[in-house]
């Protein structure tokens, strides 16, 4: 019982502040870790959702790997970037300040660690719990990311957020 909390403390740690859980090397190591983070997490989320069609016995497993989790992996981290793109003009234009996009990019790559548990949407029952948990939490720490890389709060930073969502 005692390592079912563990495990559930440290799962909503990362889910509620990725940032601090991350090891020390890659909170600081520049671009490179955040966006190879945002990848493995979309990957880590395409392949909970074939895991999921292939216990479900929906037929065709290669098809749906190349579709979800080859394309979908793409797709969704070109997808992040025009989120980023959006999110970085939004902010700029209405604050007037710059924003450094190294920093945006540092702190949205780490934001995107929730989408790995995505992975766990294959358990049946849960599937469905699971993958709403991992986008909510994923927007959630976007909006804590774009909040410490510009040191804006407010409205202004949650139409950003949602802005770049819409893209």
């Amino acid at each position: 019982m005692a390592a079912l909390q563990d495990f559930l403390h440290r799962a909503a740690t990362l889910v509620t502040a990725p940032h601090e859980v991350l090891p020390q090397q890659l909170r600081t190591g520049g671009m490179l870790p955040s966006l190879l983070v945002a990848a493995g997490s979309m990957l880590l989320f395409a392949l909970g959702g074939w895991f999921w069609w292939v216990i479900s016995g929906l037929g065709a497993p290669a098809v749906v790997f190349t579709k979800a989790v080859l394309f979908g992996t793409f797709a969704s981290f070109a997808l992040w970037l025009g989120w980023l793109i959006v999110v970085y003009a939004i902010l700029e234009r209405l604050t007037g300040r710059r924003v450094r996009v190294d920093v945006l990019i540092e702190e949205a790559g780490m934001a995107t660690a929730p989408l790995a548990l995505g992975l766990l949407m294959a358990l049946p029952g849960l599937s469905f719990g699971i993958g709403l948990v991992a986008i909510a939490a994923w927007v959630q720490t976007t909006q804590g990311a774009i909040e410490r890389a510009t040191e804006e709060r407010g409205p202004l930073v949650l139409m950003a957020n949602l802005a770049g969502f819409a893209v």
